[in-house]
């Protein structure tokens, strides 16, 4: 009895021994395992990978639980090793190796080692989450793709913004490596991989005709979103994987406007370059490209085909109970019998469907079992049954927003409505499409004040750069709405909406102020503009020389110059009605083009009768009220700059000694202007009857400054 406890108590240490190296060896550690070890052991693995973060960043927290996960699939393929830089005994200071840098400037930082030695090291830019760093791990393990059909060909071309073919006679030759070493070095540009990389191996061109017609072997052809061209054509480049590299990069930059796969509003503002842009923020995912699928089916059909309540992202792992396969292949006929879409609402799986989740894990379990030992004995043996069952549950783990092969070629779908509706309309107007995730960038909404419709699928605007505006589509997304929406912008049916046209925004905002804001308000009756009265000031009212301040509630600098501006308006609201003060909020307001500043706060004055002439407060000047008041003078005829000089001195906001050195300042400026139209009087004999009125308007006010000047 003692003999067999003693082998139980061994087999329990053998056991957990193996378990305890199986976790210490899944992710190799420092501190824990020497940085001169792991990179011993990127050098003997054909790909490694090395996570570089530090225990103060909270990203490198969250990323590092994630690459953790990853490592528990990719294990035995790949070596997974992490460094924490922080620590002492892990110098980070030279680990990446020459080809890269001294050491990682971020953290994290994820670099992956491809090659026998190391020798191709690419670093991670994707985002870090289980999802993204399983795609890049996918295409370090699978870079190329083969293409045995023309169809499966244009189905990628479809799923991708461009396709880019590879054709040589073996795997042997040299180009043929230094094209494999291109693909895989992409990924450091592309993570999501929305360039596709295939290969075909043909001995000679006229066995390629079917496929596809090369002139040339070894040749690279780049299928992009409207012509194909080919690295053979190319003189200046020769065979190696940075020449490749560069020929991509180019037509990358040619092709842009026509990019569907990183939707950013960077991606808006580079397409708004070339013409016009049909923004689509989705709000709701899995409903939205629910919807487009049974548009864009036809082009793609889907590999899912599970019922929409029945799809499922898990990523946890737990220990299924022993339960009979026959009774799980009974219940999950419903399942596989469903032909729907796969995409679904979370919500409702988990409240209904979760543990039908667990039953399919351990279904899987004993597939896998099965197609590795064929000989095992199961209840249900008819392996095709099992592969349908494999192929169905595939769809649990899918996630629409993660799906970069849905939403390129829903834009593409998109795209092609937006050109039918311009050539049958004969429009000379262009619209390239952008779909964004309403999640993620619901503060670009914000800013341009669009309310997010929290019961549409999405929410649509056009940007156009010739009219200056954004036209949103004010009803609820679908295909009818939008086509007839695309229809009335080529039209010129649609009517721009500013950020200034929301009036119960600014009437609440006015409400809400302070008791000190309405006294300044009251006392130096400032105008507040909104962008149609600019506008209309600009275009109709020129009798007044208007001082305008553009500014923000954000902008830090904007204080010291907008307090100058109201004493001088305060000291002015008199007795210069020819002089106009007033100030816009450039955030509320979307202002034309040409008031759009590079920074704020900006002190604009536009001289009376001669608006075309205005001029910006110089920016290196000290905004205090000598500067600001010497600015706007300068901008004024002679007769309104002595009006505005002499009613500055009265006005209570100077002391008495500044008073005296204000009404000088008058004089000199006064004598200045006199002297300087008796010359006019001696140069121009016909104008003398305007000069003459221009000298006797001086008269009352010289007057004045001579009596002030004795007081």
């Amino acid at each position: 009895m003692s003999r067999l406890m003693s082998v139980f108590i061994i087999l329990l240490i053998i056991a957990n021994a193996t378990i305890t190296n199986g976790n210490l060896y899944t992710v190799a550690k420092c501190p824990g395992l020497d940085v001169a070890r792991i990179r011993q052991h990127t050098q003997q693995n054909e790909i490694s990978l090395i996570f570089y973060y530090t225990r103060w960043s909270g990203d490198s927290l969250l990323a590092l639980k994630e690459y953790n996960d990853v490592a528990v699939y990719y294990g035995d393929k790949i070596f997974f090793s992490s460094v924490d830089c922080w620590h002492l005994a892990c110098n980070c200071s030279r680990v990446l190796g020459p080809g890269v840098g001294s050491g990682p400037n971020k953290w994290p930082t994820l670099m992956a080692y491809y090659g026998r030695r190391g020798q191709l090291q690419i670093q991670y830019h994707g985002l870090w989450s289980f999802r993204g760093m399983q795609n890049f791990i996918d295409n370090l393990l699978q870079p190329l793709k083969r293409f045995p059909t023309n169809e499966s060909l244009q189905q990628a071309h479809l799923k991708s913004d461009a396709l880019i073919m590879g054709v040589f006679e073996s795997p042997n030759c040299m180009e043929y490596k230094q094209y494999l070493m291109a693909s895989v070095k992409w990924l450091e540009s592309d993570p999501l991989r929305t360039y596709v990389f295939g290969v075909d191996f043909v001995e000679n061109v006229s066995k390629a005709k079917g496929l596809l017609a090369y002139e040339r072997i070894p040749d690279i052809v780049y299928m992009g979103s409207s012509d194909t061209k080919k690295f053979r054509e190319i003189g200046d480049y020769s065979w190696n994987a940075s020449h490749i590299l560069q020929w991509l990069h180019k037509e990358l930059k040619l092709d842009l406007i026509n990019l569907h796969g990183y939707s950013t509003p960077i991606a808006i503002a580079q397409k708004l370059q070339e013409n016009s842009v049909l923004a689509i923020f989705v709000n709701d995912a899995f409903n939205f490209y629910g919807y487009m699928e049974q548009y864009v089916q036809p082009i793609s059909r889907s590999n899912c085909n599970v019922s929409r309540s029945k799809c499922l992202r898990v990523t946890k792992l737990k220990e299924a109970k022993e339960n009979n396969i026959q009774q799980i292949y009974e219940k999950m006929l419903d399942i596989s019998m469903d032909d729907k879409n796969c995409y679904c609402n979370i919500k409702e799986v988990l409240t209904e469907n979760l543990a039908n989740y667990y039953d399919i894990n351990m279904y899987l379990t004993n597939l896998i079992s099965h197609l590795a030992y064929p000989n095992k004995q199961i209840v249900n043996s008819d392996i095709h049954e099992l592969l349908e069952f494999h192929h169905t549950t595939k769809c649990l783990n899918s996630d629409p927003r993660t799906s970069n092969e849905l939403q390129i070629i829903t834009a593409k779908y998109l795209q092609s409505i937006v050109d039918t509706d311009k050539n049958f309309y004969n429009s000379n107007r262009t619209l390239s499409v952008v779909l964004l995730d309403t999640d993620k960038y619901r503060d670009y909404l914000e800013n341009l004040d669009i309310e997010r419709n929290k019961y549409s699928m999405a929410t649509a605007f056009i940007v156009d750069v010739r009219q200056e505006g954004i036209f949103p589509l004010t009803h609820d997304f679908d295909m009818d709405n939008l086509k007839e929406y695309i229809q009335q912008f080529y039209q010129y049916n649609l009517l721009p909406r500013y950020k200034s046209e929301n009036i119960n925004f600014l009437i609440s905002r006015l409400k809400t102020q302070t008791m000190n804001e309405e006294k300044d308000s009251n006392i130096f009756e400032v105008l507040s503009l909104n962008r149609l009265m600019l506008l209309n000031n600009l275009q109709y009212v020129h009798n007044q020389t208007l001082v305008l301040l553009i500014h923000t509630p954000e902008c830090a600098l904007c204080g010291s110059l907008q307090h100058t501006f109201i004493q001088i308006a305060g000291a002015l609201r008199y007795s210069c009605p020819e002089l106009q003060f007033a100030r816009i909020n450039a955030h509320l307001n979307d202002l034309p083009w040409q008031f759009n500043m590079a920074s704020l706060p900006a002190l604009l004055v536009f001289p009376k009768n001669r608006y075309g002439d205005s001029r910006l407060f110089p920016s290196h000047l000290k905004p205090d009220f000598r500067n600001v008041f010497g600015f706007i003078l300068k901008q004024l005829p002679a007769e309104d700059q002595i009006k505005a000089t002499v009613t500055l001195c009265q006005s209570p906001v100077l002391n008495t000694l500044n008073t005296q050195s204000c009404w000088r300042f008058a004089k000199n400026l006064l004598t200045q202007h006199i002297g300087q139209y008796l010359h006019y009087w001696e140069l121009f004999e016909n104008e003398r009857k305007v000069i003459f009125e221009h000298l006797r308007a001086f008269k009352d006010t010289s007057l004045d400054v001579q009596r002030n000047l004795k007081l």
